[in-house]
């Protein structure tokens, strides 16, 4: 402990986990830190949860900011943030920046009791902080039982040890605890006595309990300077002691310790009161007595169990029906003592039966607040509002509200049972309108699903027509995504009258989202483009509504602007809408928006900028878990980035998150070629051939692309590898695919350059390679006309080698200014073959040597800025700062902010010459 102390002072992070079981010292250690940290004047924070914990999202959090001096937020503002949309992610960037400017300064220590009673989402905060303040001076000390721990808790204890190491507090050897014994009763113990306290499982707190027990029993003989066992003791095995400790006790301060139990670690004594039926006066007593028995302990504010093992041994004397009824008697207590909701229904989760309505209730609104912290709690809650109501009309509504919640939370079964029982007991309209939620909520895992759950809303008889406009639609969209063009065209005929008819907007935008996509895929770029304007400005039209928060629809505009030629402007709508969201507190959208413009700033050849916002979404997935599309078009970008860059490490590091994908049914296609692409690169032919096998089987499929959505660039690299594998009939098929595509688009651009492009490397004609250059000229695609220059020289080297030249030049310097290091190594091979050598034109193709943005973020953390602040000044999103941060890192071989900020100093302050 002494070590991460000394190392914070010196302003660098080092952890410290304390494993032990129950009893084992863990808690005296970590007091022990707390007071040499006050001593020392080092700022600090604690967090103490208890068994009860483990049910309230984010409760924990509270501890870490209210318990700092002076606390980091207001409990006002802390309870708004839990309550608000997104509150994990918002509450991580007010910690971060708090703890932030704390680490600015003489560092701060956060310290943890029983990190195991932690719930779900204040683990995945303190893992997102751990992540991101790594660098600073920010450690923490924290203690954990040993054993039986969820994957959650063993995560966060892994992310605290890659800064830090663990302590194991082991059981006591026998001369320990015999030196204990000896240190309490003040003479030596006898054999008899060691024999019997080997029921105290060697650990500290039980060895002091069974002593403490058998002195209270008169059963310690300390004659003749050796304590000895007066007759046969009594059974202390399992922490036994810590049972007939509390039965001993005289009524009073035994039916208090009981009741306490009920209540959790620590309580409000007015909160017992209520729960006992009596008042706060009639309770001094027997809390001094309780208090002087060693069992509880008081701060003045709260007061709490001494040890977790002693408020179990109390609650386990309680008689199973006796601790149902209190327990559903705290709740009420909890409710009208002001606690969190969400705290109250943690309480009567096991308890609470059907018909109780209040918890019914108290069921239903926890599973709305908790949804966006805590999606897999807030399910428990749906499913316990529904199975407490038994009122039969008020349980059908619940079940149609709290659909998404049980669907998102993790219990579709349920939520399917649940629908089923439902089956010919709704209204029509009642159960239509269900059916279109499902269809919605399975458009996020699968189109086919999504189409499924709408034909059943669709063959129910009777639903109006605003309804059944909604069906057609989302039944359209699952469709277009699944290639059925044909079926697509009748929902289409059938749907947007009686969408029109109904003023249905969201239906109609959505057949206009669902039409630009069938357009698009069928290669009529314009009527896609007009369609998908259509289907914006529609949601625009709604009062309330920002078009940049409608992800489906606004999303499919900027990348189809993309993906038709045009990634610069795709990148400035992306960026606007990434600045309106972090404006408005949208998280999610923020994400996707960012997602966006990290494809367009790929496609345009930006490969760093492109890295480090990819990066910065993952880092906002991890914080925020968003959906597969996501997942998919950030592994493309890093994947396909780090394979242009040469980078093992990224590889490996990004490799598991694209075999995952290749693992879920509608990506799949879109993993198995990255992977595809990385064994060519690596001239693993027969790897590449494996993947590709499936995929060439899907070219005459409705819907074909290797990206989502589709980059017709692929196009070009799948007929290498084709040609490579001599495999004439595929190739042809890209061939007709590529051309048809260019003919009836003839006013884009890209996709006549990437037609000229397969034709010219199928037929090895120079005059088509050159007409593709001459296309990729007028698209901001640097990488592709870069490639298309390099295929161009290969075929020129034959019988004019000094154009050959002049090709690969031109293509290594592209390369060079993507910062495309594979291929330019290979164009550097080429040259070499006509005695021209090259080196990098751009000194950021050094490593050591900072970017101009990169510059920027170094000079403003050497100022002391924070990472919001740095994000604000460079209007940036705080998690693009930090993986900008963790690129200098790499660069400059430092790894905390203090060594970064030397360095600038030590580079930028020096006198000139």
């Amino acid at each position: 402990m002494q070590d991460s102390l000394d190392a914070l002072e010196a302003g660098y992070a080092r952890n410290l986990v304390i494993v032990g079981s129950a009893g084992a010292g863990k808690t005296r250690l970590l007091s022990s830190a707390l007071e040499t940290a006050g001593q020392r004047g080092i700022l600090f924070t604690l967090c103490r949860p208890g068994p009860e914990s483990q049910n309230v999202p984010l409760g924990a959090i509270s501890d870490i900011l209210l318990g700092a001096e002076p606390p980091f937020i207001s409990a006002e503002h802390f309870e708004s943030l839990v309550s608000a949309p997104e509150s994990r992610y918002w509450l991580i960037q007010q910690i971060q920046e708090r703890m932030e400017r704390a680490a600015a300064g003489s560092g701060i220590v956060v310290f943890v009791d029983d990190l195991q009673w932690c719930d779900t989402s204040t683990l995945a905060v303190f893992r997102s902080l751990i992540r991101h303040l790594r660098d600073m001076a920010v450690t923490w000390i924290v203690t954990v039982r040993s054993g039986g721990l969820t994957s959650s808790v063993s995560d966060t204890i892994s992310a605290l040890t890659i800064s830090g190491s663990t302590l194991d507090l082991s059981p006591l050897s026998d001369d320990d605890v015999s030196a204990m014994i000896s240190d309490r009763i003040g003479v030596t113990p006898g054999k008899g006595l060691l024999r019997h306290m080997e029921g105290a499982e060697h650990m500290p707190l039980l060895v002091l309990e069974m002593l403490r027990a058998l002195s209270d029993a008169d059963q310690l003989d300390l004659a003749g300077g050796r304590a000895e066992l007066v007759g046969d003791g009594h059974d202390a095995s399992h922490g036994q002691a810590l049972v007939e400790r509390i039965t001993r006790l005289p009524s009073g301060p035994r039916e208090l310790i009981l009741a306490a139990s009920i209540l959790g670690r620590q309580f409000r004594l007015t909160s017992l009161a209520q729960l006992m039926d009596t008042s706060v006066h009639d309770l001094a007593l027997p809390l001094v007595d309780a208090i002087e028995a060693g069992l509880l302990t008081d701060d003045g504010t709260r007061v709490a169990f001494r040890h977790d093992l002693l408020r179990d041994a109390a609650e386990s004397l309680i008689p199973a029906e006796s601790r149902r009824i209190l327990e559903r008697r705290a709740a009420a207590v909890a409710h009208t003592d002001g606690e969190y909701l969400v705290a109250i229904a943690s309480r009567l989760l096991g308890v609470a039966q059907r018909g109780d309505l209040d918890a019914a209730a108290t069921f239903h609104s926890a599973a709305q607040r908790t949804f966006e912290s805590d999606a897999a709690l807030a399910a428990q809650f749906a499913r316990a509002a529904i199975e407490t109501e038994n009122r039969p009309e008020e349980r059908k509504r619940l079940i149609a509200d709290l659909l998404p919640v049980l669907w998102q939370g993790g219990l579709s079964e349920e939520a399917q049972t649940f629908v089923a029982s439902l089956e010919g007991s709704l209204p029509a309209p009642e159960e239509a309108s269900l059916r279109l939620g499902i269809a919605r909520l399975r458009t996020e895992s699968s189109f086919r699903a999504a189409a499924d759950a709408a034909n059943a809303g669709l063959q129910l008889d009777g639903i109006p027509a605003f309804t059944k406009a909604g069906l057609l639609s989302v039944k359209a969209q699952a469709l277009a995504g699944l290639g059925e063009h044909d079926a697509v065209q009748k929902l289409l005929d059938e749907g947007r009258p009686l969408a029109q008819d109904t003023s249905n907007i969201l239906a109609l935008a959505t057949f206009d989202a669902s039409e630009s996509i069938r357009s698009f895929y069928r290669n009529r770029f314009d009527d896609a483009s007009k369609q998908i304007v259509s289907a914006v400005a529609r949601i625009a039209s709604l009062p309330g509504t920002t078009e940049s928060q409608w992800l489906p629809e606004s999303l499919w505009l900027a990348f189809l602007t993309d993906a038709l030629g045009d990634p610069g402007r795709a990148e400035r709508i992306a960026a606007a809408n990434v600045l309106e969201n972090q404006r408005r507190h949208n998280a999610t959208a923020t994400a996707y928006w960012m997602m966006v413009r990290a494809r367009a700033l790929f496609d345009q050849g930006h490969l760093r900028r492109a890295r480090a916002t990819a990066e910065a979404v993952l880092d906002f997935h991890a914080d925020l878990p968003l959906g597969q599309l996501l997942a998919t078009t950030v592994g493309y970008v890093l994947f396909r980035a780090a394979v242009h860059q040469g980078d093992r490490a990224g590889l490996d590091k990004y490799r598991p998150m694209i075999e995952d994908l290749s693992r879920a049914t509608d990506m799949a296609g879109v993993a198995h070629w990255l992977l595809a692409l990385e064994a060519d690169e690596n001239h693993d032919r027969s790897t590449a051939d494996a993947y590709l096998t499936p995929l060439t089987a899907a070219l005459d499929a409705p819907v074909f692309g290797l990206a989502a959505p589709a980059d017709f660039l692929d196009d070009v690299q799948l007929c290498r590898m084709l040609l490579r594998r001599s495999d004439s009939e595929h190739v042809a098929k890209v061939v007709n695919m590529a051309v048809g595509r260019a003919r009836a688009n003839p006013s884009f651009p890209l996709a006549t350059a990437v037609a000229h492009h397969v034709v010219g490397l199928a037929e090895r004609s120079v005059a088509e390679l050159s007409e593709a250059v001459a296309a990729y000229r007028t698209v901001d695609r640097r990488l592709a006309l870069a490639c298309a220059l390099e295929d161009l020289g290969v075929l020129q080297a034959a019988t004019a080698e000094e154009k050959a030249t002049m090709s690969w030049l031109e293509s290594a310097d592209l390369y060079d200014s993507a910062g495309a290091t594979h291929p330019w190594n290979r164009v550097r091979r080429r040259l070499r073959t006509v005695g021209v050598s090259q080196r990098a034109t751009r000194p950021e193709f050094e490593e050591s040597v900072l970017s101009s943005r990169e510059l920027q973020v170094a000079e403003r953390v050497a100022a002391g800025r924070t990472t919001q602040q740095i994000a604000d000044d460079l209007f940036l999103s705080p998690h693009t700062v930090t993986t900008y941060v963790r690129n200098i890192y790499g660069k400059w071989k430092v790894a905390s902010r203090k060594d970064l900020a030397a360095r600038f100093r030590n580079e930028h302050d020096r006198p000139a010459g």
